[in-house]
């Protein structure tokens, strides 16, 4: 009988006290691990905060009124970071009305791993490292 082969794993546990921080410290990890891939920022802090609200409120004009009283972002500010949130592909403009945004299939992604994970804490989220050719 032949036994799978074993996965090396590092397992590293956060803590956290909401959703807010649980997501934003999933998304720190990611815009990290893209900002190593992309070998320069691709992803800003300032990002991170926005994607996070987009993810756990959606785009919205509510979503982004709650940025701007929480984060003390002015109106122009989140205005900059849609755009570069958009020009990097992760925002996307509806086809219909250059007002609406939605979140891009890979930000979807993410939104609906943090949406499905009921027990969020059996949850995990990983890595893989391949070795380039």
């Amino acid at each position: 009988m032949s036994q799978k082969p074993k996965i090396p794993l590092h397992v590293v546990t956060f803590k956290f006290e909401n959703s807010f921080d649980k997501v934003h410290a999933c998304l720190r990890l990611y815009a990290e691990a893209t900002n190593i891939k992309a070998g320069y920022v691709h992803i800003r802090p300032r990002m991170v905060d926005v994607l996070t609200f987009y993810i756990l409120y959606g785009y919205s004009r509510e979503t982004k009124k709650k940025i701007l009283e929480t984060t003390g972002f002015t109106k122009e500010n989140l205005n900059q970071i849609n755009s570069e949130l958009t020009k990097k592909g992760y925002l996307r403009m509806d086809s219909r009305n250059y007002r609406i945004k939605h979140l891009s299939p890979a930000v979807q992604g993410l939104k609906d791993f943090f949406d499905s994970s009921e027990d969020i804490e059996k949850s995990l989220f990983a890595f893989s490292l391949k070795r380039e050719e």
